[in-house]
């Protein structure tokens, strides 16, 4: 079994105020989710809503991971979780005002 420690999904850039798919688990692999870190880049208060898609999902198919967390103006957010995912489930996050977030998700992929 192979372990990969990565930043999962890159760096989601100014999400909408719509879900936005952030990280979805590669086929053949599961997830562990350690960390989100947001950072809010405007000089206004701000919110985020995030989402986990399960595997055969539908937009009514979801767990909110955290929904409407405000952030300071020029802020960071972050949590340590440990969140365990199968291969096809979908994070995704959401800002309002929209576009004034950066998101970071790190963890781990493991070959299933």
């Amino acid at each position: 079994m192979a372990f990969s420690y990565k930043r999962l999904g890159g760096q989601a850039e100014n999400p909408g105020s719509n879900p936005s798919t952030y990280y979805t688990v590669p086929e053949g692999k599961s997830a562990i989710v350690s960390t989100l870190h947001v950072c809010n880049t405007t000089n206004a208060p701000a919110t985020f809503s995030v989402w986990i898609f399960n595997v055969n999902d539908g937009l009514d198919d979801f767990a909110l991971w955290a929904k409407d967390v405000p952030i300071a103006a020029n802020g960071i957010f972050s949590a340590s979780e440990g969140i365990t995912v199968e291969a096809g489930v979908r994070f995704a996050v959401s800002a309002n005002p929209a576009y004034s977030l950066n998101f970071h998700l790190f963890g781990t992929e493991v070959d299933a």
